[in-house]
């Protein structure tokens, strides 16, 4: 899987070279890059997995500014948001903000590059999951409309389903023992396999 990031700091090639390093195209990453915080074109933030921002930019400016343009113009965007900022960048009041315009984590760029790489690439895989269980909704949703769960025996199912305990004894085995190349895939199941027992539990009246 190929993922796209969005980069907004005016020293956008040195980041990239120093701070995110470890994401390379090989590695199924692609960067777009924009070096002023006004006028990124709306196609790149659309198109894009994750948006990392810088919070100083010259002039005074900060990426909070672009933060609440792109609220106002995309206010269903979902996408996580990272700011690059030192600690000591950003006042105690302009914090509650930016959570507020959905800043989802903020790394300095004195961080190592490891730890960098982690942080972002939770962010993504946390991401992909969030867009699968849209697509799942709906899909449900309309498989629904054409075949009503209510026709279904769930006295006969719920003899059948196995109990809390071992639901998350089954999940544990198949994300942390399985082969790490397959990892991903297995997430996909288990996120299909948990909203269907989501449905299937709220109708026989049991916690899974």
């Amino acid at each position: 899987m190929t993922y796209k990031l969005l980069l907004i700091d005016d020293e956008a090639p040195k980041v990239m070279a120093g701070v995110f390093k470890l994401f390379g195209k090989e590695q199924g990453y692609i960067f777009d890059s924009q070096t002023k915080v006004s006028g990124v074109p709306w196609e790149l933030v659309d198109n894009a997995d994750i948006i990392i921002l810088d919070f100083s930019f010259p002039d005074n400016h900060t990426g909070v500014e672009f933060l609440r343009e792109l609220r106002k113009a995309r206010p269903s965007l979902q996408m996580p948001v990272v700011l690059l900022s030192a600690p000591n960048d950003i006042k105690d009041s302009e914090w509650q903000e930016c959570l507020e315009l959905g800043v989802n984590d903020f790394i300095c760029k004195a961080t190592p590059p490891q730890i960098v790489k982690r942080k972002v690439d939770s962010l993504l895989e946390g991401e992909t999951y969030r867009r699968l269980s849209e697509q799942l909704k709906e899909k449900l949703h309309i498989e629904e409309a054409k075949s009503p769960v209510d026709s279904l025996d769930f006295g006969a199912i719920s003899s059948l389903a196995p109990d809390a305990d071992e639901w998350a004894y089954i999940f544990r085995i198949i994300l942390k023992e399985g082969p790490l190349h397959r990892r991903e895939t297995y997430g996909i199941f288990l996120a299909i396999l948990n909203e269907l027992l989501s449905r299937l539990a709220e109708r026989m009246g049991k916690k899974i």
